[in-house]
């Protein structure tokens, strides 16, 4: 079951990553995605592609706590509504996506695996510089297997700051 997120992850962001004006780095917080730094890349028009690395380090409390944390995602996004200055993207987007956050000594069959479905908007000062900011939930693929044993439906939610190149 792994393996086919893992493939599905992996062929969302396949196509080329190449061209002008089409690719972005960002740099963001966000849940399952945690600090991240991420790759965007338009395929057509209004709909683009991500991948994202989270790290989140140790913390604990008097409850519980967790060890240092790693997060991967692959996302869609379908681009609607008006355009905004300094973008031919439109304002807001539906995003969807695949996660695995790992905590350490990173056991693969303790991964825990999500769908993520959000709404968004992204903004541009610049012709270079954005921010995006986006809410929705995380769907929990394998509760009963991974290291957080979660609900299977929790909120998710981030922003970044993104830069074209």
């Amino acid at each position: 079951m792994n393996i086919l997120l893992l493939v599905a992850l992996l062929s969302m962001v396949s196509y080329p990553v190449s061209g002008q004006k089409k690719g972005e780095i960002s740099l963001g917080m966000g849940y399952p995605e945690l600090a991240n730094l991420g790759i965007k890349y338009r395929l057509f028009d209004q709909i683009r592609t991500a991948v994202t690395i989270g790290w989140l380090p140790e913390a604990s409390f008097n409850r519980g706590g967790w060890d240092d944390l790693l997060s991967f995602s692959g996302d869609l996004y379908f681009h609607f509504g008006r355009t905004y200055h300094y973008s031919d993207l439109r304002l807001f987007y539906v995003r969807v996506g695949l996660n695995a956050i790992m905590q350490k000594p990173f056991p693969r069959e303790e991964t825990w695996w999500n769908s993520t479905w959000r709404v968004g908007g992204e903004i541009y000062s610049s012709k270079k510089i954005g921010v995006t900011i986006d809410g929705g939930v995380i769907y929990n693929l394998n509760p009963e297997t991974n290291w957080a044993h979660m609900e299977r439906l929790m909120p998710a939610f981030g922003t970044t700051v993104v830069y074209r190149f």
